[in-house]
């Protein structure tokens, strides 16, 4: 039986099969699989496998890059690069602001193929409470229409004591979200750490 799946596998990866088209058809994991080619001790078989497990380690890199591009902790506006910062102003309600240059607006223009300003924009709000937040595995999420006249916007209605993550983005055709900026974490007070805080957080319309 054994050795029957070795061969199976090894001719799958003759014929050109991914791994993941491997693991679709044998039911075995990814560790598995690999485990049985390693055993097996072919040179041209190794080298296909590093060559694959390269480009997943490639494709790993590219995803991270892209998170880092969206987000910096510490943007500030005066920086005049493209950038999102979140704060919050009470127990249930952030204030955000942010910033989009010109070479996004061309990209976002070039995606669309129109215009910026008929570009319908989204602020997405992510609960990322105790949570390693990887773009897609937050607690829940909710999408709010904003337009281009705008740099600055209050998020109501949060629950208190939640750590969010704020997006700026647009639908794709297909419906999935482009994230183009990316704010830091901001954690919304609890309501007894609130009333006892300090005052002296005020905020003010800021005009570009």
């Amino acid at each position: 039986m054994e050795d029957t799946m070795l061969k199976r596998i090894l001719e799958m990866l003759e014929q050109g099969y991914k791994y993941s088209d491997i693991v679709r058809e044998t039911g075995l994991s990814y560790g598995k699989i690999r485990y049985r080619i390693r055993k097996h001790g072919n040179p041209h078989v190794s080298a296909a496998i590093q060559e694959e497990e390269d480009k997943i380690s490639y494709k790993q890199e590219n995803q991270q890059a892209h998170q880092r591009n969206i987000y910096e902790e510490h943007w500030t506006r005066e920086r005049k690069k493209s950038g999102i910062f979140a704060v919050a102003k009470d127990s249930t309600t952030i204030f955000a602001y942010w910033f989009v240059k010109e070479d996004r607006r061309i990209w976002a223009e070039q995606f669309f193929q129109m215009n910026w300003y008929d570009i319908p924009v989204f602020l997405r709000v992510y609960d990322v409470t105790d949570i390693e937040f990887n773009g897609y595995n937050a607690h829940h999420t909710n999408e709010i229409p904003v337009h281009h006249h705008t740099d600055n916007w209050y998020i109501h209605n949060l629950q208190p004591g939640r750590n969010y993550i704020i997006d700026y983005g647009f639908r794709a055709p297909e419906q999935e979200f482009l994230t183009l900026l990316r704010s830091n974490c901001v954690s919304t007070p609890n309501v007894r750490t609130e009333r006892y805080a300090q005052p002296g957080l005020r905020f003010q319309a800021i005009h570009s």
